[in-house]
């Protein structure tokens, strides 16, 4: 990859590359999971991840600095 790159060939055909080049070799890719391959997700939650251990909701501060981005 670093030769090329250092001749200035295109990765995938030994044309020269420019911001105009086209691969004559057009490729599409594509991931494809298999069945095995997936998760079951836990639907519920915990219960304690949305309350705290007083029942209550526990109430958070977020700064305007925060939200825009500011440090």
């Amino acid at each position: 990859m670093q030769l090329r790159r250092d001749k200035g060939l295109c990765y995938f055909c030994d044309e020269r590359f420019s911001h105009t080049h086209r691969c004559p070799n057009r490729r599409l890719m594509m991931l494809q999971l298999a069945e095995d391959d997936e998760e079951t997700l836990d639907p519920d939650p915990p219960e304690d991840l949305h309350n705290s251990s007083n029942g209550e909701a526990t109430q958070h501060h977020l700064s305007m600095n925060a939200m825009k981005g500011n440090s």
